[in-house]
């Protein structure tokens, strides 16, 4: 991926999350069936750039490993952990 004015941060133990942040809002994108944070050319991770670059939200990427139970309130919930001030979450699920 490119680098921006962004700086992207990772979750260090399973890299679960892809974490941008922002202010106000997060776009919170779930990748598709078995989709890591980067999937083909990085596409989830130029997606959460864009949004990031455009609008200055708080996004998060956050994989679909294959045989993972989907969780989304405890997602939020650690993803959270790492944003202050956000006021309003965006869902974006990929299929």
């Amino acid at each position: 991926m490119s680098e921006r004015n962004t700086k992207i941060k990772y979750d260090k133990v399973d890299q679960q999350y892809g974490l941008m942040f922002g202010k106000s809002k997060l776009v919170f994108i779930k990748t598709g069936a078995a989709g890591s944070i980067y999937r083909y050319k990085n596409k989830y991770l130029e997606l959460a750039s864009k949004i990031q670059n455009e609008r200055g939200y708080a996004v998060v990427v956050s994989a679909n490993p294959v045989g993972s139970p989907l969780n989304l309130q405890e997602e939020l919930e650690k993803a959270s952990t790492y944003l202050i001030d956000v006021k309003e979450i965006i869902l974006i699920g990929i299929s």
